[in-house]
């Protein structure tokens, strides 16, 4: 069948006009407005009303924070040490310029052995033949009494147990000398029992600021430019002692526990035994409180994990391997006190072993105690014989001395000085200068964390607390440059309590983990529809008014 174009043409033509005859009619004035009203409402409602709603609800509230100071802190002003050491000088018997002889050969022996570089070192006359003279004892380091002693031949240094005093032992005759050289060897004795007393605080001292990054000192001891040898040897014994205590706490908790395989003992005088054994070393332990409890628990044996004790026939003992005492304790069933309070706990347990297994002693050693890092220590009460069903004041004597032993050592002491004094003057002088440093650091990583971060908020706490650590550790450090230790550990103590207050708040550690991209999945399902609408229904309303426009 053939088309003709004619016919198509006209085909084509009544189509067309049929389309346009088909066309909506045009929208009056009025609903062209009333459709630009809406729009404009509606973009009004979210440019006007929900957008400043917006920012408000979600702005983030920094508060200023001295970012400055903070990183100054961290990055060396806290390695500013300057630990004086003030030794004060009685002796009665001695004019002021023989004193001052002897103080002159004491320096002399100090400067050479080069040990005291970290510490500066102070000296008092407080009494001599010319006269007393006073200052304050709260600085005195250790007190240098001189005793006149005809009979001896040599100058004789001594440090006493029970107080901070260096009792030093001369006669007339070693003052003798137009040059002096009897003084120096005086002064000599005097430095190289004062290296002694004071090389392990001057160790951890150099080990303490040798850890920090922010130090920059170039400490000879533990630098590894030095023999490598002592370096690392040096090291171990810091990084072990480090280890095995805790660190400062200004409240400990003392758990003392007796554990018993069988039905005997079934009661021990321990309080009787604490006060007179125990009590004297907690009172005097000044810088830190402590509260103690007690427990007893009958029928306890060793951990199932742990491999029986063997016989050694020729020393006659039961022997425990030195590998199966971290499983000695059953900790699944014996009731072991966790960490209660403010302050960390530390159990000290005291086992009796059945008779058939008496004497039960560690192999190689044969110690029947061992220390437990950061945790406590362990005493194996061998007693001769029948256990008694009391174990008494007297029986227990050893095993409270073994654990005011092992107390010390987990609280930081070291067998050097033996003068308890001298020790606590030491742990108060380490303790404040790693407080000092750590509350650094941790102001530091706040500083660094308010850089790296800025969509994480500041509450106004937060700076207050900042502000406060850093009034504490301004005053810790003048303390400690006066040699006031006792307050410039408790500005210390202060000073890094309020620097983990700061850092962990818990507004600032909630946002820490909230990246922006959670903010784009919780917005973009809500206000993705309607914005498309809005926007779709704007452009065309554009584009409807162009053609106006133009004409």
């Amino acid at each position: 069948m053939e088309i003709n174009p004619k016919q198509s043409a006209s085909f084509v033509a009544r189509t067309l006009q049929n389309k346009e005859s088909k066309q909506p009619p045009a929208e009056d004035t009025a609903t062209v407005k009333a459709k630009a009203r809406v729009i404009f409402s509606f973009w009004s409602v979210v440019l006007f009303l929900g957008l400043p709603l917006w920012l408000w609800t979600t702005s983030i509230h920094r508060a200023n924070l001295p970012v400055q100071e903070m990183l100054a802190w961290a990055n060396g002003k806290a390695c500013e040490v300057d630990v004086p050491l003030l030794f004060d000088i009685k002796a009665p018997k001695l004019t002021h310029s023989e004193a001052q002889d002897i103080i002159r050969g004491t320096s002399h022996a100090i400067s050479s052995s080069k040990n005291f570089d970290i510490q500066r070192v102070q000296w008092q006359l407080s009494e001599t033949l010319d006269g007393p003279r006073s200052r304050n004892s709260e600085e005195v380091a250790l007190s240098i009494e001189f005793l006149e002693d005809s009979s001896s031949s040599a100058p004789i240094a001594q440090l006493l147990l029970q107080s901070k005093t260096l009792l030093v032992q001369y006669s007339p005759a070693m003052l003798r000398s137009n040059f002096g050289v009897y003084s120096v060897d005086i002064g000599k004795v005097i430095g190289e029992k004062l290296d002694e007393i004071f090389v392990e605080e001057q160790l951890s001292i150099e080990y303490l600021l040798a850890s920090y990054s922010g130090c920059n000192k170039q400490l000879s001891r533990f630098s590894s430019t030095g023999n490598n040898a002592d370096h690392f040897e040096l090291s171990a014994k810091q990084a072990r002692r480090r280890t095995r205590s805790l660190k400062y706490a200004p409240t400990y908790h003392i758990s003392i526990s007796l554990f018993t395989p069988g039905p005997v003992p079934t009661s021990w005088d321990i309080e009787a035994a604490i006060s007179e054994y125990l009590l004297p070393l907690l009172e005097s332990y000044s810088i830190s409180n402590f509260t103690v409890d007690t427990q007893l628990q009958l029928y306890a044996p060793f951990s199932p994990s742990m491999r029986s004790p063997e016989f050694d026939w020729i020393k006659q003992q039961w022997i425990i391997r030195e590998e199966d005492l971290g499983g000695f304790m059953d900790t699944a069933n014996w009731p072991l006190s966790p960490n209660i309070g403010a302050g960390p706990t530390l159990n000290f347990i005291l086992y009796v072993p059945d008779e058939s297994l008496r004497p039960l002693v560690i192999n190689g050693s044969g110690d029947h105690s061992w220390i437990i890092p950061q945790w406590g220590g362990v005493s194996i009460l061998n007693h001769v014989g029948r256990i008694p069903t009391i174990l008494s004041k007297e029986h227990l004597r050893p095993v409270l001395l073994t654990f005011s032993r092992q107390l010390l050592s987990l609280l930081g002491a070291s067998d050097n000085p033996t003068s308890f004094p001298q020790q606590l003057q030491m742990l108060t002088r380490i303790h404040t200068l790693s407080l000092i440093l750590s509350a650094s650091s941790t102001l530091g990583s706040l500083a660094q964390l308010a850089e790296s971060l800025a969509t994480i908020p500041i509450p106004e706490e937060v700076a207050l607390r900042v502000t406060r650590a850093l009034d504490h550790l301004q005053m810790a450090q003048r303390n400690s440059h006066a040699g006031r230790f006792r307050s410039a550990l408790e500005y210390a103590r202060l000073a890094k309590a309020e620097a983990e207050k700061a850092f962990f708040e818990k507004d600032m550690v909630s946002q820490v983990y909230f990246p922006d991209e959670h903010k784009v999945a919780v917005y973009l399902p809500l206000l993705g529809p309607i914005g498309v609408t809005l926007l779709a229904s704007l452009f065309k309303e554009i584009k409807k008014r162009r053609p106006t426009k133009s004409q």
